[in-house]
């Protein structure tokens, strides 16, 4: 059993010591793909909420010696963050196809976890996780995937370390991933829903449609449906081509994915005949607001498949940047998306697949300023509900919790 004399060892943030945390990370960065912009937002808002932050993170294999400010300071700029953690970059190997370089980071960044002197590790990669758990480390897991149904590796391993005192618990994006892991074992307490977010400050300057267009240099008369993210087909990118070739008066603005994807959803337009689609390639986040105040529609593809066949898209993060761009949303009627958007409310949703009601609904959307003026307001207002600054307090409040909680069985 912990003591008062014990707060401030391994493991015991006691008192009003700040929990020190070990957030390892096998992701490459800075990198385009939003799980590491997810990370590094997070991190930072756990820092400036009080947290006592140590981000590990593989360095290059050729660097001999890796300059930590140097490279946090490059954090900062791509994520447009305040990088108020510490930064350890581990040794890694190659990046190749089998993913080695995973392995390898998994198995070093937990060993260097299990010297420090944090009080637990927070992760979104099953290796460090486990081996830290094997090795007597206090941990909590990040997790947005429905891990039976996709990940069965994944799924084997959590529950191979599930019932170590010392696993603290799960952080998840939504309330539906939450149940899988209430129904894999884990009692109601170990696991918090801390949807994601958006920074207010990639928002800025706000605009009106008038002058993001004036701004971007696009038909001020138009009427634009807008997607930003990656296009892969997995995404849904096929469902938007479709949608763009039944409703030839919209424009279609795709903002997003690397150049060997536009060149493939350029042909699958061409194909379907679609004419009204411009691709403007990777914009980053800090430069992407503009595209969203001149839209008229904001789309998330109406589409199972990303969820359901792929599962490796829940509650889109571009969910939250919709929402405080105060546009009409048109989105699928998924179990994730409607614990954020609210059809006739904050949203206009559509039963997935159902191209007939997806083209009726965005020419809808278009046609029906009153509606579109409604739905925008209300999705500006909910906005402020999903902020980097209020998940981490949750994320914060949850690690002190289930810290006490585990001192106190002793």
């Amino acid at each position: 059993m912990s003591t008062p004399a014990d707060a401030g060892k391994d493991g015991d943030a006691g008192g009003g010591a700040p929990v020190r945390v070990c957030y390892i990370s096998d992701e490459r960065f800075p990198s385009r793909w939003t799980d590491t912009q997810q990370i590094m937002k997070t991190a930072s808002a756990l820092a400036r909420d009080g947290a006592a932050v140590e981000v590990v993170l593989a360095r290059k294999w050729n660097v001999l010696f890796a300059s930590n400010r140097a490279r946090k300071q490059k954090l900062e700029r791509y994520y447009g963050i305040q990088a108020d953690f510490e930064l350890t970059q581990i040794p890694s190997v190659p990046t190749s196809r089998l993913r080695l370089e995973k392995l390898v980071h998994g198995v070093l960044s937990a060993l260097y976890a299990v010297f420090g002197g944090h009080d637990l590790v927070y992760t979104r990669d099953v290796f460090p996780l486990v081996l830290a758990l094997l090795a007597g480390k206090r941990a909590i897991f990040e997790s947005h995937r429905v891990l039976a149904q996709h990940y069965p590796i994944t799924y084997r391993l959590i529950q191979l370390v599930r019932r170590r005192r010392r696993f603290l618990g799960v952080v998840t994006n939504a309330a539906f991933i939450a149940d899988s892991y209430r129904a894999m074992g884990f009692e109601p307490e170990r696991v918090v829903i801390a949807h994601n977010c958006f920074d207010p400050r990639d928002m800025e300057p706000a605009l009106d449609q008038a002058a993001a267009r004036a701004h971007l240099g696009l038909p001020a008369g138009a009427k634009i449906v807008c997607y930003s993210g990656h296009i892969q087909k997995k995404k849904g990118i096929e469902t938007i081509v479709q949608m763009a070739a039944r409703t030839p008066e919209l424009q279609y603005l795709i903002c997003g994915g690397f150049p060997d994807d536009v060149a493939e959803a350029r042909a699958l337009a061409a194909a379907a005949g679609a004419q009204n689609l411009t691709f403007t390639g990777w914009i980053d986040v800090a430069r992407l607001a503009p595209y969203l105040y001149a839209a008229d529609v904001l789309l998330i593809p109406p589409t199972s498949i990303p969820l359901q066949r792929h599962g490796n898209t829940v509650l889109p993060i571009k969910t939250y940047s919709y929402l405080a761009a105060g546009r009409v949303i048109v989105a699928p009627r998924l179990p994730d998306v409607v614990e954020v958007l609210h059809d006739g409310e904050n949203a206009l949703l559509v039963t997935p697949d159902d191209l007939d009601q997806a083209v009726a609904v965005v020419r809808r959307a278009v046609s029906e300023p009153g509606l579109a003026e409604r739905l925008g307001a209300r999705a500006a207002a909910d906005a402020p509900l999903y902020t980097w600054a209020a998940r981490a307090a949750l994320i914060h409040r949850f690690m002190k919790q289930r810290l006490r909680a585990e001192r106190e069985r002793g």
